[in-house]
């Protein structure tokens, strides 16, 4: 087994933890946690992957349970070892209570994944998929789906470069 299989997790660079106070009413309406951490692939001593954790949660009829979840993984890569980012990845879920039920009734998942192809610290493709749920009788269980796709190519270069192809010619 190398390095490479047994990556090095380090622990926790920070969390922060941050309640916040909507209406004014000196109450907590919300907290918002954020936890950062580096990882080395390599072993080289230098972190490759920076991973960070962003989570808000809401309670917006006063309950004391949310009625808006939010959580964002932000996935920054060093894949060549140069010290310059080659791939993010963002992800971004949030989970609605529309009725108050205590059940998500719209759940919304972004993806956006951008890449330097050729290594210049320029981002050359962007693709984001948007998925939104929505359960429309309040039974728990999504009845409608819907999935939206955008890609942004910088000339020359194609959305194959996310499955590791190359520069067009």
């Amino acid at each position: 087994m190398t390095e490479e299989d047994n990556p090095t997790v380090e622990e926790p660079e920070s969390i922060e933890i941050e309640p916040f106070d909507l209406t004014g009413d000196g109450n907590a309406d919300g907290v918002t946690i954020t936890e950062t951490r580096g990882i080395d692939l390599d072993g080289d001593g230098t972190v490759d992957v920076i991973e960070k954790t962003e989570t808000t949660a809401i309670d917006l009829d006063g309950s004391g349970v949310p009625n808006v979840v939010s959580t964002t993984e932000t996935d920054y890569l060093d894949l060549d070892g140069d010290g310059r980012v080659d791939s993010i990845t963002i992800t971004t879920s949030t989970e609605i209570d529309v009725d108050g039920d205590g059940v998500a009734d719209i759940v919304t998942i972004e993806e956006t994944v951008a890449v330097d192809v050729n290594g210049d610290g320029t981002m050359d493709v962007i693709e984001t998929t948007e998925m939104q749920g929505i359960d429309l009788d309040g039974d728990g269980e999504i009845d409608e789906i819907e999935v939206a796709e955008a890609t942004i190519e910088r000339e020359g270069f194609s959305r194959d470069a996310l499955g590791g192809g190359q520069p067009e010619r």
